[in-house]
């Protein structure tokens, strides 16, 4: 990772180096929140899979319309929470949202903007030579802006990712608690 540690020393610096470094942190705590809801649904989803389809006539004959019922909130959840967990995996920005941008920068006579000179979606984008140049040498003030634009970019979109997560584990403890009331009815039926 970037060490932004080398910018000249003033309180505006220090505050977006640490913004930066603070999302870059929250980003990595929202993935890792991604990727175990990911494995708890999957995992959760394999087991409910093997046990009603491995003993699909015997558990079948004992559910009645509460075992089916709770079944049915069981999918939803799950199926839900699976597709809230991708959501919030999705890109930061649109194609065309990047596109728009880099447009916009190149039409410019002036130096690029800074919220075009970090990100390697739209610095890929950029002319080359252009680019380069002006990298090469930089505005006193260039990387401070640049780490501002995409403190703030990074602020909003893990606003969203952590709207999508939050509602993802929200549907995975229904859909564990509808396993419950599914694995209750169904003994419930059984002993009858």
């Amino acid at each position: 990772m970037f060490e932004v540690s080398h910018m000249s020393a003033s309180p505006e610096n220090d505050y977006v180096t640490a913004l930066y470094k603070d999302r870059l942190v929250w980003f990595q705590d929202v993935q890792t929140r991604g990727q175990i809801l990911l494995t708890i649904d999957g995992i959760f989803a394999s087991f409910l899979t093997a046990t009603i389809l491995g003993n699909a006539t015997s558990v079948v004959t004992h559910f009645w319309w509460d075992s089916w019922a709770f079944l049915l909130i069981l999918g939803v959840s799950l199926g839900t929470s699976l597709f809230l967990t991708v959501r919030s995996i999705q890109p930061r920005k649109k194609a065309q949202m990047i596109t728009r941008l880099v447009q916009d920068a190149e039409t410019a006579l002036s130096p690029y903007p800074a919220d075009v000179m970090w990100w390697f979606m739209t610095v890929s984008r950029l002319d080359q030579a252009r680019f380069l140049e002006q990298a090469g040498s930089p505005s006193a003030d260039l990387l401070a802006r640049a780490l501002a634009y995409e403190g703030y970019d990074l602020s909003k979109h893990l606003a969203f990712k952590y709207q999508k997560i939050r509602q993802a584990f929200l549907f995975t403890t229904i859909a564990l608690g509808a396993f419950l009331a599914v694995g209750a009815s169904y003994l419930y039926h059984v002993a009858r």
